[in-house]
């Protein structure tokens, strides 16, 4: 009769610890889908957006980049780390505020946005970047970095990472609360 009840005592008490997982599992499941529900309302999302880091590694149509001038090829080039270079097609010195005017000091770097990006070779010994016939390059067009869009979409990641921030303390509360009463409950 005392094994029943002892093996009754552990059904239960494995019945309730399974109920206290699958509660637990439950509230998991419910913040997440709730951050998944504030990130879309917000307009930002889960995971980071590296849209408003300066890219030195990668020019692609989106990227962030640092237009800085070259004396040596008296053009503006984009800094990135590699062996091609890039250079910032003429269309795009106004709008980016770079094309000089006579008695203006020059603008030594531009952060800015690609637009377009097109493959290029010097076919002639006189050209306009100052480069060898043969040489293989890219020519990008870019436009202004919106910085202030910049600042909102930032300020917004932040408040949506306070947010999850809270639900997960407020999650982790109840959890620990539900194991203290679990606790309490097998010492009685």
């Amino acid at each position: 009769m005392n094994a029943e009840m002892d093996f009754s005592a552990g059904v239960a008490t494995s019945t309730r610890n399974q109920n206290k997982v699958g509660l637990y599992d439950c509230k998991i499941s419910y913040f997440f889908n709730f951050q998944m529900e504030m990130s879309d309302a917000s307009g930002a999302q889960a995971l980071p957006v590296p849209a408003d880091k300066v890219s030195i590694l990668t020019c692609n149509i989106g990227d962030l980049v640092l237009l800085c001038y070259d004396e040596g090829h008296q053009n503006y080039v984009l800094f990135v780390l590699g062996p091609v270079l890039h250079f910032l097609h003429t269309e795009c010195l106004e709008a980016l505020g770079l094309k000089q005017s006579p008695g203006c000091t020059r603008k030594g770097w531009v952060l800015a946005e690609v637009v377009e990006k097109e493959y290029c070779q010097a076919k002639k010994s006189q050209n306009r970047y100052r480069v060898a016939v043969g040489t293989r390059f890219y020519r990008i067009k870019a436009k202004p970095w919106d910085k202030e869009a910049a600042v909102r979409r930032e300020q917004q990641r932040r408040q949506s990472l306070r947010s999850l921030g809270s639900l997960q303390a407020t999650a982790e509360m109840s959890a620990s609360q539900e194991e203290k009463a679990g606790t309490s409950e097998k010492a009685s």
